[in-house]
């Protein structure tokens, strides 16, 4: 386009000593000439904006973070002259088209187009526009060009992606943190039946004499079951680009936790909110779809002023307590994380805090100041290797 124009300007200012040195109607032809071509320019680039037709969808109506599903990109010349010099520019900080250069130039000849059946790949759980962007549309001379926002951009509304995790590293440090409490562990009243591995002290003779098989008291802290999962779902921020990244490894891990116990039998119970508190449980693999469904719809929200706490109901959330791990799911450690963690922690709950955001120096001030296990990752991190 600069070559273009460079010329142009070369041949007006030949055309300005034509008439001023020679004269006559070739020179003056030859002036006006160079005087109409940027008005034609403008005038074709004005029909080609009324003119021109963009078509695009997709195949998938919730795609998957991750998942390459079929996007189908039209272009059509449906008017009765040529389009040359059309580029067409996507939304790419959410999403990327596989197959397809966005610095492609196309030309098109009356009643044709471009048809591209290509994939389209989400990055990020959450709503947001993906597909076409913008519209750069230049002249036959190349002089002049100008862009346009698509009037009809595309939304998704990507569900987060399952991760299967083989294990789970904090699980080791909980059987440590029970056997070095043990000392807080007392027997109740109540009786069940002798398994191996049972501490013989711990047998009620008199009881299995009279029922004829060995029964041990139960310990109190043999009552606590299942793990707990708190998702914090507050918004601390309005830009999409600092906010979906870490909210989508946030609900992944949640996702990822839930399926690696439910496939062991495992009940998980999920509170998440950013006032009110929400329960979502799972305890069986057959019912993981409901569970992940539900999960995917968590609504963040930034808290309003005077707004509810949903910290203070948490701490009234008897099913908390009765948990024997509770994973804190959070972007930012706060007072409320820090007072809830040790409520927990004072009643013989183990806690692992999984900090998702991009502020290291958080993290190191954390571990020098409390005793909570804390792992810290960030948008991009890959659970298999950080949990």
């Amino acid at each position: 386009m600069l070559i273009s124009r460079i010329v142009w300007v070369i041949l007006f200012i030949l055309s300005l000593v034509g008439i001023t040195m020679y004269g006559g109607p070739i020179s003056y032809g030859f002036f006006a000439l160079m005087i109409m071509v940027p008005f034609i320019s403008v005038i074709y680039l004005l029909c080609v904006y009324f003119c021109f037709k963009i078509y695009q969808s997709k195949d998938v109506v919730r795609p998957v973070v991750g998942e390459a599903v079929p996007f189908h990109f039209r272009l059509m010349d449906e008017f009765f002259f040529a389009f040359a010099g059309i580029r067409v520019k996507f939304f790419t900080s959410f999403s990327s088209i596989e197959g397809l250069d966005d610095e492609a130039e196309y030309e098109l000849i009356p009643g044709h187009g471009v048809n591209l059946d290509i994939k389209l790949v989400c990055k990020y759980r959450g709503n947001y526009e993906v597909g076409i962007k913008t519209v750069e549309v230049q002249d036959f001379f190349r002089l002049l060009r100008f862009s346009y926002h698509n009037p009809e951009t595309m939304r998704v509304d990507v569900m987060p992606q399952v991760v299967r995790l083989d294990g789970i590293k904090s699980l080791d440090q909980v059987s440590v943190l029970q056997n070095n409490n043990n000392q807080n562990v007392f027997p109740d009243v109540l009786v069940r039946e002798y398994m191996s591995g049972d501490d013989i002290r711990q047998i009620n003779w008199k009881v299995s004499s009279h029922v004829g098989k060995l029964m041990v008291r139960k310990q109190i802290d043999e009552e606590k079951q299942g793990i707990g999962i708190i998702i914090d779902s507050r918004r601390y921020s309005d830009d999409q680009k600092d906010y979906l990244p870490i909210e989508n490894k946030m609900l992944e891990a949640a996702i990822a936790i839930s399926l690696y116990f439910a496939d062991k039998q495992t009940t998980v119970v999920t509170f998440v909110g950013s006032e009110d508190v929400r329960r979502v449980n799972v305890n069986r693999l057959q019912d993981f779809d409901d569970y992940y469904e539900a999960i995917s719809n968590v609504n963040f929200s930034k808290l309003q002023p005077g707004g509810k706490n949903m910290f203070d109901s948490l701490m009234n959330e008897s099913g908390l307590y009765e948990c024997k791990m509770v994973f804190f799911i959070t972007k930012k450690l706060s007072d409320d994380v820090t007072r809830l963690c040790k409520t927990l922690r004072t009643n013989n709950v183990y806690v692992q805090i999984c900090l998702i955001n991009n502020d290291d120096d958080e993290e190191s001030l954390y571990i020098q100041n409390n005793q909570e296990n804390l792992i810290h990752m960030n948008g991009e991190s890959d659970l298999a290797e950080v949990l």
